[in-house]
């Protein structure tokens, strides 16, 4: 099943239950590649960069039995 990918100004939740807000996809000058750039909305509010194949990877299902994955959504409306 193919998912929804990251837009600027959507709140993510991590698969430990933290949330994030998508600041923007961003491109790397040299490579090209895709990067998420997010902010947690916790704590510090820490900035954070990810590759886009890595940010939209499937969680380890085994080790995060009945936890959900940072890819599901929880609002889709700017905040």
């Amino acid at each position: 099943m193919k998912r929804e990918l990251p837009k600027a100004n959507e709140v993510w939740r991590h698969f430990k239950n933290k949330l994030y807000l998508i600041v923007s996809i961003a491109t790397h000058s040299e490579t090209r590649e895709p990067y998420v750039v997010y902010k947690a909305l916790y704590d510090d509010y820490a900035d954070y960069i990810r590759p886009l194949d890595m940010f939209m990877s499937e969680t380890d299902k085994v080790k995060y039995l009945s936890l959900i994955h940072i890819s599901e959504p929880t609002r889709r409306t700017p905040i």
